[in-house]
């Protein structure tokens, strides 16, 4: 097992709100919240500011941000190796010692996930600051709250931070120079286990889509929204980023492709959602969507959610006036992949 694979595996045996619950009240969120809020215990306050997601945390009012790692390292005032080495005691993951150049492939991957983290938190606030993005992204029918929870930011070209990572710098200004020429563009940040380690592009001025070359930032990840957990059951999958943030406005699990092809890594996370229980797809209606593909990966029992004719995706239904009942209508019509061949089959067959 590699040194990432090992971090992954941790991740997916450790209950972060149980981690979190050892020394901070908390209670799990109610069903259909996106998250649920505590009093952050690495500031003084009154009012709770910090969200608590099932990988992840986050908090409005200091902007700390991390996952099971970044919380035992802060709560226990431990370096990596420390917190790493009690995560995999209590998940029961055998850890062998780290090579020299598997602590490097680790920590630089750590600093260029931390690095994009704070770009992340400057364009998300350059978005509520920007009358204009900020309207633009409420005319795609999300509410201020919706973009807050997914994170959405907004780049227009202009001054960067210092990341003090030159990975995440030379991503950030690839970024940022593409949304300057294009008038401005919606940054969708790309989590995983409750870090950030993509980010795409989507200019308010027209359709164009961006992403950094893979040179720069590596391949591409598949989005998950704010209501997404890796025990989601059931599990509706997606095209865009547009679509997974609208369903996270209702409050629906959602998976994103967003372009990143059907990897090992993507296809095993999407076999553990078919064994825990229904998968949905929402093919666009461009008819891109590559449904043998993912039926050969989740199985014959993917259930397949149509959108009515003229109607490009969710996000399109959702600025159309659709709801959360009346996408769960259509849900509600959803035909397997295997039913949906037989009907094909048979109507062949006249």
């Amino acid at each position: 097992m590699s040194a990432i694979d090992v971090i992954t595996t941790i991740k997916e045996r450790i209950d972060f709100v149980d981690l979190v619950a050892e020394t901070v009240a908390v209670k799990r969120r109610p069903t259909g919240k996106k998250s649920t809020m505590i009093l952050c215990p690495w500031h003084g306050e009154k009012t709770p500011s910090m969200a608590i997601y099932e990988d992840g945390a986050h908090c409005f009012g200091c902007g700390w941000h991390g996952d099971v790692f970044d919380w035992l390292q802060k709560r226990n005032n431990l370096d990596f190796r420390g917190a790493l080495e009690e995560l995999a005691r209590r998940a029961g993951v055998d850890l062998q010692p780290l090579t020299p150049e598997q602590r490097r492939v680790i920590e630089a991957r750590r600093a260029y996930e931390d690095a994009l983290k704070v770009l992340a938190q400057h364009w998300a606030a350059l978005l509520t600051a920007t009358p204009a993005a900020l309207n633009y992204a409420e005319s795609r029918a999300w509410t201020v709250e919706t973009l807050r929870a997914e994170g959405v930011g907004y780049a227009d070209g202009g001054a960067l931070p210092t990341l003090g990572n030159d990975q995440a710098q030379k991503v950030a200004e690839a970024v940022n120079r593409w949304a300057g020429k294009h008038g401005g563009a919606l940054v969708y940040i790309h989590r995983d286990g409750g870090r950030v380690v993509y980010l795409a592009a989507r200019a308010i001025a027209e359709k164009a889509h961006y992403n950094p070359p893979s040179e720069l930032a590596g391949e591409r990840h598949p989005y998950v929204n704010a209501a997404y957990t890796r025990n989601a059951a059931p599990l509706v999958i997606v095209e865009g980023q547009a679509c997974a943030v609208t369903l996270g406005e209702w409050g629906i699990p959602a998976l994103a492709l967003a372009g990143s092809g059907a990897t090992a890594t993507l296809a095993e996370r999407l076999k553990q959602h078919a064994a825990r229980g229904p998968v949905y797809v929402v093919p666009d209606g461009d008819g891109k969507t590559n449904l043998a593909a993912l039926a050969e990966i989740i199985g014959p029992e993917m259930a397949i959610i149509a959108l009515p004719d003229g109607v490009k995706d969710v996000n399109d239904l959702a600025q159309a006036g659709a709801t959360a009942d009346s996408f769960r209508e259509l849900w509600g019509l959803a035909e397997t992949w295997l039913g949906g061949l037989i009907t094909a089959a048979q109507a062949e067959q006249g």
